[in-house]
Protein backbone atom coordinates (compact mmCIF):
# COMPACT_ATOMS: atom_id res chain seq x y z
CA UNK A 1 0.00 0.00 0.00
CA UNK A 2 2.90 2.31 1.14
CA UNK A 3 4.73 1.49 -2.71
CA UNK A 4 0.94 2.46 -4.20
CA UNK A 5 1.15 5.64 -2.62
CA UNK A 6 4.44 6.46 -2.53
CA UNK A 7 4.01 5.98 -7.04
CA UNK A 8 0.62 7.90 -7.18
CA UNK A 9 2.87 10.74 -5.55
CA UNK A 10 5.51 10.66 -8.23
CA UNK A 11 2.79 10.55 -10.83
CA UNK A 12 1.07 13.56 -8.93
CA UNK A 13 4.26 15.93 -8.88
CA UNK A 14 5.63 14.70 -12.51
CA UNK A 15 1.81 15.68 -13.62
CA UNK A 16 1.98 18.79 -11.87
CA UNK A 17 5.48 20.04 -13.42
CA UNK A 18 4.47 18.82 -17.10
CA UNK A 19 1.43 21.21 -16.38
CA UNK A 20 3.49 23.96 -15.14
CA UNK A 21 5.52 23.79 -18.05
CA UNK A 22 2.80 23.54 -20.07
CA UNK A 23 1.38 26.36 -18.89
CA UNK A 24 4.79 28.20 -18.98
CA UNK A 25 4.91 27.26 -23.22
CA UNK A 26 1.57 29.04 -24.11
CA UNK A 27 1.13 31.62 -21.32
CA UNK A 28 4.43 33.38 -21.85
CA UNK A 29 4.12 34.32 -25.60
CA UNK A 30 0.75 35.02 -25.64
CA UNK A 31 1.25 38.50 -26.70
CA UNK A 32 4.12 38.46 -29.38
CA UNK A 33 1.94 38.11 -32.20
CA UNK A 34 -0.48 39.83 -33.71
CA UNK A 35 -4.22 38.80 -34.10
CA UNK A 36 -4.73 37.20 -37.60
CA UNK A 37 -8.00 37.18 -40.00
CA UNK A 38 -9.91 34.17 -38.06
CA UNK A 39 -9.20 35.55 -34.78
CA UNK A 40 -10.49 38.86 -36.01
CA UNK A 41 -13.42 37.28 -36.53
CA UNK A 42 -13.75 36.11 -33.20
CA UNK A 43 -12.84 39.65 -31.96
CA UNK A 44 -15.54 41.16 -34.56
CA UNK A 45 -17.99 38.80 -32.94
CA UNK A 46 -17.38 38.97 -28.85
CA UNK A 47 -17.62 42.43 -29.21
CA UNK A 48 -20.98 42.29 -30.35
CA UNK A 49 -24.36 42.14 -27.70
CA UNK A 50 -24.44 38.27 -26.98
CA UNK A 51 -27.53 38.10 -29.05
CA UNK A 52 -26.02 39.94 -31.70
CA UNK A 53 -22.97 37.54 -31.55
CA UNK A 54 -25.21 34.39 -32.02
CA UNK A 55 -27.40 36.33 -34.73
CA UNK A 56 -24.26 37.17 -36.93
CA UNK A 57 -22.65 33.74 -36.46
CA UNK A 58 -23.91 31.98 -39.07
CA UNK A 59 -22.86 34.29 -41.65
CA UNK A 60 -19.46 34.54 -40.53
CA UNK A 61 -18.11 31.11 -39.13
CA UNK A 62 -18.36 27.47 -39.95
CA UNK A 63 -18.41 26.13 -36.38
CA UNK A 64 -21.02 25.92 -33.74
CA UNK A 65 -21.60 28.51 -31.18
CA UNK A 66 -19.88 26.94 -27.87
CA UNK A 67 -16.60 28.24 -28.41
CA UNK A 68 -18.03 31.84 -28.94
CA UNK A 69 -20.42 31.65 -25.74
CA UNK A 70 -17.51 30.96 -23.68
CA UNK A 71 -15.25 33.66 -25.38
CA UNK A 72 -17.99 35.95 -24.89
CA UNK A 73 -18.08 35.76 -21.30
CA UNK A 74 -14.27 35.49 -20.99
CA UNK A 75 -13.58 38.75 -23.21
CA UNK A 76 -16.47 40.53 -20.48
CA UNK A 77 -13.58 39.59 -17.75
CA UNK A 78 -10.00 40.03 -19.51
CA UNK A 79 -11.36 42.46 -22.90
CA UNK A 80 -10.16 41.65 -26.32
CA UNK A 81 -6.61 42.15 -26.58
CA UNK A 82 -4.11 39.49 -27.68
CA UNK A 83 -3.40 38.18 -23.94
CA UNK A 84 -6.82 38.42 -22.64
CA UNK A 85 -8.78 36.80 -25.43
CA UNK A 86 -6.08 34.37 -26.20
CA UNK A 87 -6.00 33.23 -22.42
CA UNK A 88 -8.79 31.22 -22.60
CA UNK A 89 -7.19 29.17 -25.35
CA UNK A 90 -4.11 28.67 -23.39
CA UNK A 91 -6.12 28.04 -20.40
CA UNK A 92 -8.03 24.79 -21.85
CA UNK A 93 -4.53 23.89 -23.80
CA UNK A 94 -3.35 23.43 -20.35
CA UNK A 95 -5.41 21.73 -18.96
CA UNK A 96 -5.52 19.42 -21.74
CA UNK A 97 -1.94 18.09 -20.15
CA UNK A 98 -3.53 16.34 -17.03
CA UNK A 99 -6.89 15.82 -19.15
CA UNK A 100 -4.63 13.84 -21.73
CA UNK A 101 -2.98 11.56 -18.78
CA UNK A 102 -6.41 10.31 -17.14
CA UNK A 103 -7.80 9.95 -21.06
CA UNK A 104 -4.48 7.80 -21.81
CA UNK A 105 -5.07 5.95 -18.17
CA UNK A 106 -8.59 4.38 -19.69
CA UNK A 107 -6.23 3.02 -22.32
CA UNK A 108 -2.42 2.31 -21.31
CA UNK A 109 -0.35 2.17 -18.18
CA UNK A 110 0.50 4.94 -16.19
CA UNK A 111 4.44 4.80 -17.38
CA UNK A 112 2.59 5.56 -21.07
CA UNK A 113 0.14 7.79 -19.91
CA UNK A 114 2.75 10.12 -18.57
CA UNK A 115 4.81 9.98 -21.67
CA UNK A 116 1.50 11.02 -23.40
CA UNK A 117 0.90 13.76 -20.84
CA UNK A 118 4.82 14.88 -21.72
CA UNK A 119 4.16 15.03 -25.66
CA UNK A 120 1.11 16.91 -25.05
CA UNK A 121 2.74 19.38 -23.03
CA UNK A 122 5.36 20.00 -25.66
CA UNK A 123 3.42 19.96 -28.97
CA UNK A 124 4.08 22.82 -31.04
CA UNK A 125 0.95 22.22 -32.51
CA UNK A 126 -0.90 22.46 -29.45
CA UNK A 127 1.21 25.20 -28.12
CA UNK A 128 0.41 27.08 -31.73
CA UNK A 129 -3.34 26.55 -31.44
CA UNK A 130 -3.47 27.19 -26.86
CA UNK A 131 -2.22 30.74 -28.62
CA UNK A 132 -4.98 31.68 -30.77
CA UNK A 133 -8.43 32.90 -30.31
CA UNK A 134 -10.20 30.25 -32.18
CA UNK A 135 -11.96 27.13 -31.07
CA UNK A 136 -9.27 24.25 -31.63
CA UNK A 137 -7.76 23.90 -27.96
CA UNK A 138 -11.67 23.71 -26.26
CA UNK A 139 -12.37 20.74 -29.14
CA UNK A 140 -8.91 19.16 -27.71
CA UNK A 141 -9.45 19.33 -24.44
CA UNK A 142 -12.95 18.22 -24.81
CA UNK A 143 -12.32 15.43 -26.88
CA UNK A 144 -9.86 14.26 -24.40
CA UNK A 145 -12.39 14.41 -21.42
CA UNK A 146 -14.29 12.32 -24.09
CA UNK A 147 -11.61 9.76 -24.11
CA UNK A 148 -11.12 9.85 -20.43
CA UNK A 149 -14.59 9.19 -19.40
CA UNK A 150 -15.30 6.41 -21.89
CA UNK A 151 -13.78 3.64 -20.23
CA UNK A 152 -15.15 4.56 -16.89
CA UNK A 153 -18.58 4.56 -18.16
CA UNK A 154 -18.09 1.08 -20.00
CA UNK A 155 -16.90 -0.39 -17.16
CA UNK A 156 -19.07 0.84 -14.63
CA UNK A 157 -22.68 1.02 -16.00
CA UNK A 158 -22.70 4.41 -14.13
CA UNK A 159 -25.78 6.87 -14.81
CA UNK A 160 -22.86 9.82 -13.73
CA UNK A 161 -20.04 8.42 -16.07
CA UNK A 162 -22.29 7.67 -18.96
CA UNK A 163 -24.10 10.79 -18.44
CA UNK A 164 -20.62 13.02 -18.21
CA UNK A 165 -20.01 11.65 -21.79
CA UNK A 166 -22.93 11.92 -23.19
CA UNK A 167 -22.40 15.95 -21.58
CA UNK A 168 -18.80 15.96 -22.53
CA UNK A 169 -19.77 14.81 -26.28
CA UNK A 170 -22.37 17.19 -26.75
CA UNK A 171 -19.91 20.11 -25.78
CA UNK A 172 -17.43 19.00 -28.08
CA UNK A 173 -19.98 19.07 -30.93
CA UNK A 174 -20.87 22.47 -30.33
CA UNK A 175 -17.63 23.18 -29.95
CA UNK A 176 -16.60 22.05 -33.90
CA UNK A 177 -18.83 19.54 -36.23
CA UNK A 178 -15.69 17.20 -36.46
CA UNK A 179 -15.63 16.31 -33.14
CA UNK A 180 -18.26 13.87 -34.60
CA UNK A 181 -15.18 11.64 -36.15
CA UNK A 182 -13.97 10.73 -32.88
CA UNK A 183 -17.40 10.37 -30.93
CA UNK A 184 -18.84 8.37 -33.50
CA UNK A 185 -16.37 5.29 -32.97
CA UNK A 186 -16.28 6.71 -28.94
CA UNK A 187 -20.46 5.59 -29.41
CA UNK A 188 -19.86 2.35 -31.15
CA UNK A 189 -17.28 0.89 -28.87
CA UNK A 190 -19.51 2.10 -25.89
CA UNK A 191 -22.44 0.37 -27.03
CA UNK A 192 -20.32 -2.57 -28.16
CA UNK A 193 -18.31 -2.90 -24.77
CA UNK A 194 -21.89 -2.45 -22.62
CA UNK A 195 -24.05 -5.16 -25.49
CA UNK A 196 -25.92 -2.51 -26.41
CA UNK A 197 -27.69 -1.78 -22.86
CA UNK A 198 -30.18 0.94 -22.33
CA UNK A 199 -28.28 2.53 -20.20
CA UNK A 200 -25.94 3.49 -23.23
CA UNK A 201 -28.18 3.54 -26.11
CA UNK A 202 -29.61 7.00 -23.80
CA UNK A 203 -26.26 8.11 -23.88
CA UNK A 204 -25.75 7.83 -27.17
CA UNK A 205 -28.57 9.00 -28.20
CA UNK A 206 -28.74 12.16 -26.08
CA UNK A 207 -25.28 13.06 -28.23
CA UNK A 208 -27.37 12.05 -31.42
CA UNK A 209 -29.94 14.65 -30.42
CA UNK A 210 -27.45 17.46 -29.97
CA UNK A 211 -26.51 16.63 -33.39
CA UNK A 212 -29.63 16.92 -35.12
CA UNK A 213 -30.13 20.08 -33.31
CA UNK A 214 -26.94 21.65 -34.94
CA UNK A 215 -27.50 19.85 -38.14
CA UNK A 216 -29.98 22.59 -39.67
CA UNK A 217 -27.14 25.59 -38.58
CA UNK A 218 -24.52 23.10 -39.63
CA UNK A 219 -26.44 22.96 -43.59
CA UNK A 220 -26.80 26.74 -43.30
CA UNK A 221 -23.42 27.57 -42.91
CA UNK A 222 -22.45 25.53 -45.56
CA UNK A 223 -24.05 27.90 -48.14
CA UNK A 224 -21.54 29.97 -47.66
CA UNK A 225 -18.85 28.11 -49.50
CA UNK A 226 -16.45 30.90 -49.60
CA UNK A 227 -16.01 29.97 -46.07
CA UNK A 228 -13.84 26.95 -46.60
CA UNK A 229 -13.82 26.51 -50.43
CA UNK A 230 -10.13 27.44 -50.10
CA UNK A 231 -9.41 23.83 -48.45
CA UNK A 232 -10.22 22.19 -51.95
CA UNK A 233 -7.92 24.64 -53.70
CA UNK A 234 -4.63 24.42 -51.17
CA UNK A 235 -3.75 20.82 -52.42
CA UNK A 236 -4.45 17.30 -53.05
CA UNK A 237 -5.84 15.00 -50.30
CA UNK A 238 -2.55 13.17 -50.35
CA UNK A 239 -0.66 16.37 -49.57
CA UNK A 240 -2.87 17.85 -47.08
CA UNK A 241 -2.31 14.53 -45.54
CA UNK A 242 1.35 14.66 -45.78
CA UNK A 243 1.13 18.03 -44.64
CA UNK A 244 -1.18 16.70 -41.65
CA UNK A 245 1.56 14.35 -40.51
CA UNK A 246 4.41 17.06 -40.44
CA UNK A 247 2.47 19.33 -38.51
CA UNK A 248 1.45 16.65 -35.78
CA UNK A 249 5.16 15.72 -35.06
CA UNK A 250 6.66 19.61 -35.73
CA UNK A 251 4.13 21.87 -36.22
CA UNK A 252 5.18 24.22 -38.88
CA UNK A 253 9.20 24.56 -38.27
CA UNK A 254 10.58 23.84 -41.88
CA UNK A 255 14.25 23.58 -40.12
CA UNK A 256 16.05 20.19 -41.99
CA UNK A 257 17.59 19.43 -38.67
CA UNK A 258 14.96 19.36 -36.83
CA UNK A 259 13.01 16.80 -39.00
CA UNK A 260 16.03 14.86 -39.38
CA UNK A 261 16.53 14.67 -35.58
CA UNK A 262 13.04 13.56 -34.91
CA UNK A 263 13.45 10.87 -37.68
CA UNK A 264 14.43 8.20 -34.66
CA UNK A 265 10.99 8.51 -33.36
CA UNK A 266 9.89 5.89 -36.03
CA UNK A 267 12.93 3.94 -34.76
CA UNK A 268 11.89 3.85 -30.90
CA UNK A 269 8.42 3.05 -32.19
CA UNK A 270 9.45 -0.14 -34.08
CA UNK A 271 11.95 -1.36 -31.09
CA UNK A 272 8.44 -0.49 -28.46
CA UNK A 273 6.60 -2.18 -31.37
CA UNK A 274 9.17 -5.04 -30.95
CA UNK A 275 9.20 -5.51 -27.04
CA UNK A 276 5.69 -4.77 -26.54
CA UNK A 277 4.06 -7.52 -24.23
CA UNK A 278 1.63 -5.97 -22.06
CA UNK A 279 -1.62 -7.04 -23.14
CA UNK A 280 -3.37 -4.77 -21.54
CA UNK A 281 -1.39 -2.01 -22.98
CA UNK A 282 -1.15 -3.21 -26.48
CA UNK A 283 -5.19 -3.68 -26.26
CA UNK A 284 -5.71 -0.32 -25.20
CA UNK A 285 -3.39 1.26 -27.63
CA UNK A 286 -4.73 -0.18 -30.89
CA UNK A 287 -8.29 0.76 -29.53
CA UNK A 288 -6.90 4.71 -29.15
CA UNK A 289 -5.43 3.97 -32.54
CA UNK A 290 -8.30 2.83 -34.16
CA UNK A 291 -10.17 5.76 -33.15
CA UNK A 292 -7.29 8.02 -34.04
CA UNK A 293 -7.69 6.62 -38.00
CA UNK A 294 -11.20 7.01 -38.05
CA UNK A 295 -11.29 10.69 -37.12
CA UNK A 296 -8.36 11.25 -39.99
CA UNK A 297 -9.81 8.59 -42.16
CA UNK A 298 -13.48 9.05 -42.57
CA UNK A 299 -12.94 13.07 -43.36
CA UNK A 300 -10.09 11.62 -45.78
CA UNK A 301 -12.47 9.63 -47.20
CA UNK A 302 -14.91 12.53 -47.55
CA UNK A 303 -12.57 14.92 -49.04
CA UNK A 304 -11.14 12.47 -51.92
CA UNK A 305 -15.11 11.71 -52.84
CA UNK A 306 -15.84 15.79 -52.72
CA UNK A 307 -12.87 16.40 -54.96
CA UNK A 308 -13.75 13.49 -57.75
CA UNK A 309 -17.59 13.35 -57.61
CA UNK A 310 -18.91 17.13 -56.51
CA UNK A 311 -16.73 19.30 -57.43
CA UNK A 312 -14.76 19.81 -54.00
CA UNK A 313 -17.78 20.15 -51.81
CA UNK A 314 -17.95 18.16 -48.34
CA UNK A 315 -13.94 18.62 -48.73
CA UNK A 316 -12.69 19.78 -45.25
CA UNK A 317 -9.86 18.15 -44.58
CA UNK A 318 -7.50 20.47 -43.38
CA UNK A 319 -5.29 19.40 -40.44
CA UNK A 320 -6.28 22.41 -37.78
CA UNK A 321 -10.09 20.39 -38.22
CA UNK A 322 -8.42 17.38 -37.82
CA UNK A 323 -6.95 18.21 -34.45
CA UNK A 324 -9.42 16.38 -32.49
CA UNK A 325 -7.18 13.00 -33.51
CA UNK A 326 -4.09 14.29 -31.61
CA UNK A 327 -4.98 13.17 -28.55
CA UNK A 328 -5.83 8.80 -29.23
CA UNK A 329 -2.86 8.93 -31.31
CA UNK A 330 -0.36 10.49 -28.71
CA UNK A 331 -1.78 8.07 -26.40
CA UNK A 332 -0.73 5.42 -28.93
CA UNK A 333 2.30 6.55 -29.93
CA UNK A 334 3.47 6.84 -26.09
CA UNK A 335 2.36 3.37 -25.67
CA UNK A 336 4.69 1.92 -27.53
CA UNK A 337 7.39 4.84 -26.68
CA UNK A 338 7.30 3.33 -22.93
CA UNK A 339 6.56 0.08 -23.87
CA UNK A 340 10.56 0.85 -25.40
CA UNK A 341 11.77 2.04 -21.68
CA UNK A 342 15.10 3.11 -22.13
CA UNK A 343 15.87 3.80 -25.77
CA UNK A 344 12.08 5.35 -25.74
CA UNK A 345 12.66 7.81 -22.12
CA UNK A 346 16.30 8.60 -24.00
CA UNK A 347 14.36 9.34 -27.32
CA UNK A 348 11.42 10.95 -25.07
CA UNK A 349 13.55 13.54 -23.88
CA UNK A 350 15.62 14.39 -27.36
CA UNK A 351 12.42 14.89 -28.83
CA UNK A 352 11.23 17.48 -26.10
CA UNK A 353 14.00 19.06 -26.11
CA UNK A 354 13.81 19.82 -29.71
CA UNK A 355 10.11 20.48 -29.34
CA UNK A 356 10.31 23.10 -27.18
CA UNK A 357 12.93 24.87 -29.09
CA UNK A 358 10.76 24.38 -31.92
CA UNK A 359 8.00 26.70 -30.05
CA UNK A 360 10.91 29.34 -28.70
CA UNK A 361 12.26 29.72 -32.84
CA UNK A 362 8.36 30.69 -33.75
CA UNK A 363 8.04 32.98 -30.51
CA UNK A 364 11.45 34.63 -31.66
CA UNK A 365 11.50 34.54 -35.46
CA UNK A 366 8.82 36.89 -37.11
CA UNK A 367 9.16 34.63 -39.93
CA UNK A 368 7.42 31.73 -38.93
CA UNK A 369 4.53 33.80 -37.13
CA UNK A 370 1.08 35.01 -38.11
CA UNK A 371 1.27 37.83 -40.49
CA UNK A 372 2.18 41.16 -38.21
CA UNK A 373 -0.58 43.25 -39.26
CA UNK A 374 0.28 45.12 -35.42
CA UNK A 375 3.57 46.37 -37.18
CA UNK A 376 1.62 47.43 -40.37
CA UNK A 377 -0.70 49.80 -38.05
CA UNK A 378 1.73 50.93 -36.62
CA UNK A 379 4.42 51.73 -39.34
CA UNK A 380 1.03 53.66 -41.24
CA UNK A 381 1.96 56.53 -38.53
CA UNK A 382 -0.70 59.22 -37.86
CA UNK A 383 -1.91 60.88 -41.19
CA UNK A 384 -0.87 64.24 -41.91
CA UNK A 385 -2.86 64.60 -44.86
CA UNK A 386 -6.62 63.24 -46.53
CA UNK A 387 -5.21 59.32 -46.54
CA UNK A 388 -6.78 56.13 -48.18
CA UNK A 389 -5.39 52.79 -47.49
CA UNK A 390 -5.62 49.79 -49.79
CA UNK A 391 -5.56 47.04 -48.53
CA UNK A 392 -7.36 43.10 -49.30
CA UNK A 393 -10.47 43.04 -47.57
CA UNK A 394 -8.75 39.53 -45.00
CA UNK A 395 -5.81 42.05 -44.16
CA UNK A 396 -8.10 44.81 -43.66
CA UNK A 397 -10.63 42.78 -41.05
CA UNK A 398 -7.21 42.47 -38.93
CA UNK A 399 -6.16 46.38 -39.70
CA UNK A 400 -9.13 47.67 -38.45
CA UNK A 401 -8.67 46.32 -34.88
CA UNK A 402 -5.26 48.50 -34.14
CA UNK A 403 -6.39 52.06 -36.81
CA UNK A 404 -9.88 53.47 -36.68
CA UNK A 405 -10.63 52.90 -40.32
CA UNK A 406 -13.51 52.98 -42.41
CA UNK A 407 -14.80 52.53 -46.06
CA UNK A 408 -14.41 55.22 -48.02
CA UNK A 409 -18.21 56.35 -49.32
CA UNK A 410 -19.22 55.03 -52.50
CA UNK A 411 -19.33 58.70 -53.73
CA UNK A 412 -15.58 59.56 -53.15
CA UNK A 413 -13.77 61.66 -50.80
CA UNK A 414 -10.90 64.11 -51.33
CA UNK A 415 -7.71 62.25 -50.77
CA UNK A 416 -4.08 63.59 -50.87
CA UNK A 417 -2.39 60.24 -50.07
CA UNK A 418 -2.93 56.66 -51.24
CA UNK A 419 -1.16 53.49 -49.06
CA UNK A 420 -1.26 50.13 -50.53
CA UNK A 421 -0.62 47.50 -48.72
CA UNK A 422 -0.53 44.50 -51.54
CA UNK A 423 -0.30 40.89 -49.82
CA UNK A 424 3.00 39.56 -48.78
CA UNK A 425 5.42 38.56 -52.03
CA UNK A 426 3.03 40.53 -54.66
CA UNK A 427 4.01 43.87 -56.79
CA UNK A 428 3.11 47.32 -55.07
CA UNK A 429 0.80 48.52 -57.83
CA UNK A 430 -1.12 48.14 -60.72
CA UNK A 431 -0.34 50.97 -63.46
CA UNK A 432 -1.27 54.47 -61.20
CA UNK A 433 -3.23 57.52 -62.36
CA UNK A 434 -2.14 60.50 -63.42
CA UNK A 435 -0.51 62.60 -60.16
CA UNK A 436 -0.08 60.19 -58.19
CA UNK A 437 4.17 60.23 -56.99
CA UNK A 438 5.48 57.57 -55.13
CA UNK A 439 7.02 59.03 -51.86
CA UNK A 440 8.13 56.27 -49.82
CA UNK A 441 8.00 52.17 -48.96
CA UNK A 442 8.02 50.57 -46.06
CA UNK A 443 8.54 47.56 -45.31
CA UNK A 444 7.70 45.50 -42.28
CA UNK A 445 7.63 41.63 -41.67
CA UNK A 446 6.38 40.37 -45.37
CA UNK A 447 4.48 43.47 -45.77
CA UNK A 448 5.49 46.45 -48.11
CA UNK A 449 3.63 49.90 -47.54
CA UNK A 450 3.89 51.46 -50.97
CA UNK A 451 2.82 55.30 -50.16
CA UNK A 452 1.25 57.54 -53.30
CA UNK A 453 0.85 61.46 -53.02
CA UNK A 454 -1.15 63.71 -55.05
CA UNK A 455 -0.98 67.13 -55.85
CA UNK A 456 -3.70 68.94 -54.60
CA UNK A 457 -6.42 66.32 -52.76
CA UNK A 458 -8.73 64.74 -55.29
CA UNK A 459 -11.88 63.19 -55.32
CA UNK A 460 -11.31 59.46 -55.65
CA UNK A 461 -14.10 56.78 -55.34
CA UNK A 462 -13.39 53.05 -54.22
CA UNK A 463 -13.61 52.00 -57.44
CA UNK A 464 -10.19 53.62 -59.15
CA UNK A 465 -8.58 52.87 -55.95
CA UNK A 466 -9.08 49.59 -55.74
CA UNK A 467 -7.40 48.66 -59.00
CA UNK A 468 -4.36 49.86 -58.13
CA UNK A 469 -4.12 46.41 -55.66
CA UNK A 470 -3.06 43.37 -57.61
CA UNK A 471 -4.83 40.90 -55.09
CA UNK A 472 -6.56 37.46 -55.04
CA UNK A 473 -8.93 38.41 -53.18
CA UNK A 474 -11.57 41.31 -52.95
CA UNK A 475 -9.97 45.22 -52.17
CA UNK A 476 -11.32 46.98 -49.44
CA UNK A 477 -10.38 51.00 -49.48
CA UNK A 478 -10.27 52.51 -46.32
CA UNK A 479 -10.05 56.09 -45.00
CA UNK A 480 -7.68 56.70 -42.22
CA UNK A 481 -9.53 58.77 -39.70
CA UNK A 482 -7.03 58.89 -37.08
Amino acid sequence: MRRFDRGLGRTFWALLALTAGGAALRFSTLRTQSYWYDEAITVGLVRRSFTGMLGALPHSESTPPFYYVLAWGWARLLGTGEAGLRSLSALLGTATIPATYFAARSFVLRRSSLVAATLVAVSPLLVWYSQEARAYALLVFLGALTLALLRPAAETSGERWLGGWAFTSALALATHYFAVFLIAPEAAWLLYRMGNARPARRAVAIVAIVGCLLAPLAAYQARYSEHTAWISNSASPAGRLAYLLHQLVIGAYPATHIRLLLAAVPVVLLVGALTWTGRDDRAGALRALAFAAFAIGAPLLAAVAGDRFFAGRGDYFIYRNLIVATIPLTIAAAAVIGAARGAGLVVLGIACVLLVAVSVAIARRPSLQRPDVRAVAAMLGAPRRARVVVVDIRTATVLKLYRPLEALPKLGAPVAEVDLVPEPDQSRARSLPRGFRLFATDRIDTFTISRFRLGPPLLERPPTLSRLLPSSRQVSVLRDSR
